[in-house]
């Protein structure tokens, strides 16, 4: 019984998963910022692990999505940030651990169409 309840411990503590965000796309992306870029957008996303988070190892998000759903020609000044919400909290405790929401902004700047 001990021996159960040490690894149940451990398990809970470790989380081996992680998101990566890739551009497969050909539109460039910059951190940085860029001349004539001036209308922002914000996109939320929502990604789901399960089991303490352990699974799935690894959530790709393909910038080519958002970029083909906003249809934009340019992206910068990308700000990726991992927001906290009730549900992030409450999930993890209803269901003792097995589905781990973890929810993201991005914010980023696109040039007016006039400009370009």
């Amino acid at each position: 019984m001990k021996l159960a309840l040490i690894f149940f411990f451990i398990i809970s503590l470790v989380s081996c998963s992680h998101v990566e965000f890739v551009n497969t796309s050909d539109v460039p992306i910059r951190f940085n910022g860029k001349l004539g870029h001036v209308v922002e957008y914000k996109k939320e996303l929502e990604t789901h692990f399960y089991l303490w988070g352990t699974l799935p190892d690894k959530v790709t998000i393909d910038f080519k999505n958002i970029i083909e759903e906003f249809d934009l020609k340019s992206v910068s000044s990308l700000q990726i940030k991992r927001v906290n919400k009730a549900s992030s909290y409450f999930w993890p405790i209803f269901t003792f651990g097995f589905v781990v929401p973890r929810y993201y902004e991005l914010s980023f700047k696109v040039p007016k169409e006039g400009i370009f």
